[in-house]
C-alpha cells in the first residue's frame, strides 16, 4: 500500500507555522556560446518566539570558464513582502530586485540581481522519504523536492546579460529544528544525462541519519537507506575559516549495483555570514549502474565542517588586512 503523504501540493508551496523553513534553487546550464554557469538562491525564513519571522536570503553565480564565484548575503529587516506566502501560495519580494513567485503557468520565477530565471517543473515531486514527513532521529522535517526542471532567463556577467538554458533543482523543507550541535550535514543533488534525479544526504552526528531518494527517468521515486557515501582525497582549505571541506566523494547503493564518483566544478564555493558558514557549488558527476555508463551535474552542500579559526581570529585578521572595511564587508554585508 502506498505511503500516506503528510504534504499536500500546492497547498503546501508557502508558509508554515514551523520556526524554520526555507526554500532553495539551483540551475546549472549555458549560454548561447556555451559557457557554463552553476547558480543558487534560497529564501529562510527564522521565527522569533512565534510572533515575528525574519527572512535572509543565500545567493550566488558562479561562472565555470573563468572560475568567477559571485557570493551574496542579505537580511530583510525591512521591505520584504511575505503576504503572498500566507495563503498556500508561493510569492515573496523585497524590493524590485529580488523575488520569488510562481507563474500562472505553474512555473517560477526566480530573481535575484545577478540572474533573472523561470523555472519549469518537467517531473513530478519527489517526496522525502515516501511521505515527505522525515525522522531524522533527533528532530524531524517536512521535505520534498522538483526535481528536474527546464530553466531559462537571464544571468549578468559584468554589465551583460548572458542568455542563459539549463536545468534546476527546487527543495523546500520546514522543521521545528533549531541551530544545535547535530545540525550538520552533507547533501547530494544530481541529474544524470539518462534522466534520473538523485539525492542523497547524511544529517546529525551521533546518531546521523542517511538517505537517498531517486527520482528514475519516467517519474517513479524509491528511497533507499542502505547507501555509502565516501570522500575520497580533493579537499579545499578555505583561508577564511579555516575549514578543511571533503569536495570528492563516492557513492555506492549495493542492492541497485550503482556507483558514483563526484567532484567541485570549482574549489572556492564557501558561503559566509559571520560565523553562519557552508560550502555550496557544483559539481561533475559519473559512474555505472551494473552495465549502464552514467553521467551528469549535480551540487554539493557542506554544512557543519569545523572551522579552523574562530571569529576572533578572523576579526583580528580583518585589522592587519590591507582594506579592513573591505574585508569585514565580504563577510558582514
Amino acid at each position: 500500500m502506498p505511503a500516506k503523504l503528510k504534504i499536500h501540493l500546492p497547498d503546501d508551496e508557502g508558509l508554515h507555522k514551523e520556526p524554520v523553513e526555507w526554500w532553495y534553487w539551483t540551475a546549472q546550464g549555458e549560454s548561447a556560446k556555451g559557457d557554463q554557469y552553476a547558480l543558487m538562491f534560497v529564501l529562510f525564513k527564522g521565527s522569533v518566539l512565534g510572533v515575528k519571522n525574519i527572512y535572509f536570503a543565500h545567493w550566488f553565480s558562479t561562472d565555470v570558464k573563468q572560475k568567477k564565484f559571485k557570493p551574496h548575503f542579505k537580511v530583510f529587516w525591512k521591505g520584504a513582502d511575505d503576504s503572498g506566502l500566507r495563503n498556500g501560495a508561493l510569492s515573496f519580494s523585497a524590493g524590485p530586485s529580488i523575488g520569488m513567485r510562481k507563474n500562472k503557468d505553474a512555473s517560477y520565477q526566480i530573481k535575484t540581481p545577478d540572474f533573472d530565471l523561470r523555472f519549469k517543473p518537467i517531473k513530478p515531486p519527489l517526496y522525502v522519504g515516501d511521505t515527505g514527513l522525515v525522522d531524522l532521529k533527533t528532530t524531524s522535517t517536512y521535505y520534498y523536492s522538483l526535481p528536474r526542471h527546464e530553466v531559462s532567463g537571464n544571468v549578468v556577467a559584468g554589465r551583460r546579460g548572458i542568455k542563459f538554458k539549463g536545468l534546476g533543482w527546487m527543495d523546500h523543507q520546514w522543521s521545528p529544528v533549531t541551530l544545535f550541535n547535530q545540525f550538520a550535514w552533507t547533501w547530494f543533488s544530481f541529474q544524470l544525462d539518462n534522466g534520473a534525479d538523485l539525492m542523497f544526504f547524511s544529517f546529525g552526528r551521533k546518531p546521523e541519519t542517511v538517505m537517498g531518494m531517486i527520482s528514475w527517468p519516467g517519474g517513479k521515486q524509491q528511497t533507499v537507506h542502505k547507501l555509502k557515501m565516501t570522500a575520497l582525497k580533493t579537499r579545499w582549505k578555505s583561508s577564511l575559516s579555516g575549514a578543511s571541506y571533503p569536495l570528492e566523494w563516492q557513492i555506492d547503493i549495493p542492492s541497485l549495483n550503482l556507483h558514483l564518483t563526484c567532484g567541485p566544478k570549482l574549489l572556492n564555493q564557501e558561503m559566509t555570514h559571520a560565523h553562519f558558514r557552508y560550502w555550496e557549488g557544483p559539481l561533475w558527476v559519473h559512474g555505472n549502474m551494473g552495465d549502464q555508463i552514467l553521467k551528469g551535474h549535480g551540487f554539493l552542500e557542506l554544512n557543519g565542517v569545523p572551522a579552523g579559526k574562530n571569529i576572533i581570529l578572523i576579526m583580528l585578521r580583518a585589522v592587519k588586512h590591507k582594506n579592513p572595511w573591505s574585508f569585514l564587508k565580504k563577510i558582514f554585508s
